[in-house]
């Protein structure tokens, strides 16, 4: 399975995106997002996942 990252850092924000093809031809795209508040207080991840099926 072919797997690229990419992680994109703001100030604020730390937003990671993940891309997997598997063999089967589908496309798996993850994004996470970590915010933090000016008061240095973490607010939950964010996570979602978009899978497009039999793409080449």
């Amino acid at each position: 399975m072919e797997r690229r990252a990419a992680v994109i850092s703001k100030p604020l924000a730390l937003m990671t995106i993940e891309l997997e093809k598997s063999k089967a031809g589908d496309v798996l795209i993850e994004a996470r997002a970590t915010v933090r508040s000016p008061c240095s207080e973490a607010i939950p991840d964010e996570k979602q996942s978009l899978t497009f099926p039999g793409v080449a």
